[in-house]
């Protein structure tokens, strides 16, 4: 706080130069420095609640009243743990950005100190300015096994996240014929779908950091139940047969068994293929000769693993092969259709039936025809074409061509000789005829009528004839 006056009177430069001006007179006065010992403040900005990566910004705020922030330390401490210095850093400004990199997941707290040009550092203070959880690992998800279903089902998934917690579900069809139905968007939820078919379901589960994780699993619809073939059907059919009902899908061996029945009743024993999908009634003995039988899989008895069950019964019906045909004991029969002028007759049907069992065959162009493997024994055979029909007996001997008789086929007597087409001429032609007739007895009467009308007319254009005289005019004279 003192004043000092300096006054220069004489002054040379090396070269022996004067100062100019002469004299030179200048004063300044002293000041009281008061020492700074207030330190600096600093606080670390709010931090985002979650971190998805362990490398991320914090920001340092600083600032002195009476100097200058010269320097700043970043501290952090890890789920609660022991403080730890991150780095000193140079601050200039007010704030400061660093780059911070974790060595983990988990929960950081963090505060800051400053120290001014005064070297005054700030005191550490009792908790942390702000916290922040670091969350890289996506939560854990596991929707459950495949399963089958025919109705609505729940499904529970299992989802673990260790970190920030689970925020979000989000369930989604991936592929399948329908539409799926989610009841809820949480992690339990019910799923229908609109037809049958295999899907593919996702679930994805996202924590509050944005990590996120999913899970797929596949659910076959089936609603329908299976179907039901049984075989074998028709004649002929062997005696040592075995009788498959098949379906097209697995289906429950004790209530299908229950549900089959064979008429007449032959006991015998049931086998499966490995898939479930055939069953195999296997008769103990042969069946018998020219029998039918009828072969039942009763209604509400056939039920696949989802317990969708056939309503209505199924039903077929075989023969079992003549006796004479199981043994080999068969002949041919060969022979030739005319008519009844002796022509050959072509596409006429031979037929003879033995035991239900109908042995056929067709003439050719010459009017021949063989019919083979028929049965040993008499039979009747049955010849015919169109209106025409005719029946012989005819006797099969074993491994022998019998030579039946021409067989004559006679239309009937009023058609007799005369082609369909050639009748359709006749009556064509006498219907002609019949109007022609017609029209001319109309002309021949349209002509007499005309003929009375014009002697009508005639008689009325003669003078009339005025009869005799008034009594008293008789003679014209006078009295």
């Amino acid at each position: 706080g003192t004043q000092y006056f300096v006054n220069i009177t004489a002054l040379e430069d090396m070269a022996g130069n004067p100062l100019d001006p002469t004299p030179y007179s200048f004063n300044f006065t002293t000041i009281i420095v008061i020492p700074d010992t207030t330190p600096p403040t600093s606080s670390v900005s709010e931090l985002d609640t979650y971190q998805s990566s362990l490398t991320f910004n914090v920001e340092i705020i600083a600032e002195d009243t009476d100097g200058i922030v010269e320097e700043v330390e970043l501290w952090y401490r890890v789920d609660g743990g022991t403080w730890s210095l991150y780095n000193t850093y140079t601050f200039s400004g007010t704030s400061l950005t660093v780059s911070f990199t974790a060595t983990a997941d988990g929960e950081y707290e963090f505060y800051s100190i400053a120290k001014d040009d005064s070297d005054n550092w700030e005191s550490a203070p009792t908790t942390g300015d702000t916290q922040t959880t670091v969350d890289t690992i996506p939560p854990e998800v596991y929707t459950g096994p495949d399963i089958s279903v025919n109705g609505a089902f729940t499904i529970d998934p299992t989802q673990v996240d260790t970190g920030s917690g689970i925020a979000s579900y989000e369930w989604e069809k991936i592929s399948g014929p329908g539409d799926v139905t989610f009841t809820e968007t949480r992690a339990l939820t019910t799923i229908s779908a609109t037809a049958d078919g295999t899907y593919v379901i996702r679930l994805t589960v996202t924590d509050n950091t944005g990590n996120s994780a999913y899970d797929e699993f596949t659910f076959v619809w089936d609603t329908t139940p299976p179907t039901v073939s049984i075989a074998p059907s028709g004649v002929n059919i062997t005696l040592d047969s075995a009788i498959t009902v098949a379906f097209n899908e697995p289906v429950d061996k004790a209530s299908a068994e229950a549900g089959f029945s064979l008429s007449p009743n032959v006991a015998g024993n049931f086998s499966w293929n490995a898939a479930g999908t055939a069953m195999t009634f296997t008769p103990t003995n042969p069946l018998t000769y020219s029998t039918q039988y009828t072969v039942t899989m009763a209604g509400n008895s056939v039920e696949d693993a989802l317990g969708n069950i056939v309503v209505n019964a199924t039903s077929v019906q075989f023969t079992t092969v003549a006796q004479a045909v199981a043994a080999g004991e068969t002949g041919d029969i060969e022979g030739q259709v005319l008519d009844e002028i002796g022509e050959p007759v072509e596409g006429a049907t031979v037929e003879i039936e033995v035991d239900g069992t109908i042995y056929t065959a067709t003439t050719d162009e010459n009017g021949s025809y063989v019919i083979e493997d028929v049965p040993i024994g008499t039979h009747s055979m049955t010849v015919s074409k169109d209106d025409m029909e005719e029946t012989i007996t005819v006797t099969v001997e074993e491994n022998e061509t019998a030579d039946a008789p021409a067989i004559t086929l006679e239309q009937d007597p009023a058609t007799y000789g005369i082609p369909s087409w050639l009748w359709i001429l006749i009556i064509f032609i006498i219907v002609m005829i019949v109007v022609g007739m017609v029209a001319m007895r109309m002309r021949q009467k349209g002509k007499t009528k005309q003929a009375e009308v014009d002697q009508d007319l005639e008689y009325k254009d003669e003078p009339l004839d005025p009869g005799p005289p008034p009594p008293g005019e008789a003679g014209g004279g006078d009295l």
